[in-house]
């Protein structure tokens, strides 16, 4: 893999992390995972990507130390559903509060672009994040992804 112009990343589903192949429908969602700021963790981003790939999403994954603007212009341009942000550095109360903003400014309020959240992020930041506009947030679990995809399938689809 490598980043293309722009720092886009498109990951091929070549191996099926859920060990089989999950015929469900992405109902013609669109998501983009991407890292803002100095986040230096980029495996469980990447495994996600994969696994969302793998249960039918077209999935964008934005290489990392992105921008707020570089993050809000590319989910504005590429018509994302749903932005995952995978935040480890301690900055997530900033850049996920700064990124909902920036979609609401930049006129994403209206084609529902939901923000979701993981990394290591301290529960009692959750509240604020949520009032910020976030409308998930997944800690690391070790070694499962399948909650994200959960609500990802159960719980965005329907609202997007």
């Amino acid at each position: 893999m490598r980043c293309l112009p722009g720092g886009l990343w498109r990951i091929p589903g070549s191996r099926n992390i859920l060990g089989r192949r999950k015929n469900m429908s992405s109902k013609g969602m669109k998501l983009m995972i991407t890292q803002p700021g100095l986040d230096m963790h980029p495996q469980g981003a990447k495994l996600l990507v994969r696994l969302l790939r793998e249960a039918g999403f077209e999935v964008l994954y934005r290489c990392r130390r992105q921008t707020v603007a570089e993050i809000v212009d590319m989910a504005i341009r590429e018509n994302i559903n749903l932005l995952g942000l995978s935040c480890s550095s301690g900055a997530h109360r900033h850049f996920l509060a700064a990124i909902a903003k920036g979609l609401k400014e930049n006129g994403a309020g209206n084609t529902k672009i939901f923000i979701f959240g993981g990394g290591a992020l301290p529960p009692g930041d959750f509240e604020y994040l949520y009032s910020q506009g976030v409308k998930a947030i997944f800690l690391p679990s070790g070694s499962s992804l399948t909650p994200v995809l959960d609500w990802v399938q159960g719980e965005a689809a329907p609202q997007v």
